[in-house]
């Protein structure tokens, strides 16, 4: 009797290990690379870098050249199709920018990923990308935004949609970003 309980909890303790071997590697898988060996897991290291910290969480949204990619979403259904030679720069958005760009999917952070072309699978933005960037309602140049403090910004709005582009600009532009201050 006492071997059969003693048996059966040893059973238990191995299933439970292995469930948590398997689910703890899948959310690492979701930022595995396109490489083989160590570059595989660079985004991975990136990650776990910036948890220590507190810059970003372990479930980050990866954004590549302007395309976010959700760990719940696209990541999990398609994986990030990305080697580590293509990656010109990762960045880490503060937490309070990545959520008034990208919604509360980014609560656990968000890295931008440039990479050294465009013709990476699913890119929406290029270098020739028109975007307008309004403060408030006046407007400012790229370098202009950059040098925003990220804790005066109230709110982001991206506006994609040509008809509501429209009430802002007539020219063609392929969006408007609309930042608000405290």
């Amino acid at each position: 009797m006492a071997k059969d309980i003693i048996c059966n909890g040893f059973k238990t303790t191995i299933k439970l290990f292995l469930a948590i071997l398997i689910f703890g590697s899948c959310t690492a898988n979701r930022y595995l690379l396109t490489d083989k060996g160590a570059d595989r897991k660079f985004l991975i290291n990136i990650i776990k870098e910036s948890s220590k910290y507190g810059e970003i969480q372990k479930k980050p949204v990866i954004v590549v050249n302007g395309t976010p990619y959700r760990y719940d979403n696209e990541l999990k259904n398609n994986g990030l199709q990305v080697s580590k030679k293509e990656i010109k720069n990762v960045e880490v958005l503060k937490k309070e920018v990545g959520i008034g760009i990208y919604g509360e999917s980014a609560k656990d952070g968000v890295l931008l990923l440039t990479t050294r072309s465009t013709n990476i699978k699913d890119s929406a933005v290029s270098d020739t990308t028109r975007l307008l960037i309004l403060l408030g309602d006046q407007e400012i140049t790229e370098s202009e935004m950059e040098k925003i403090n990220p804790l005066d910004v109230e709110s982001i709005e991206v506006i994609k949609d040509r008809h509501k582009m429209d009430q802002y600009t007539r020219e063609d532009y392929d969006g408007v970003i609309i930042i608000r201050l405290k």
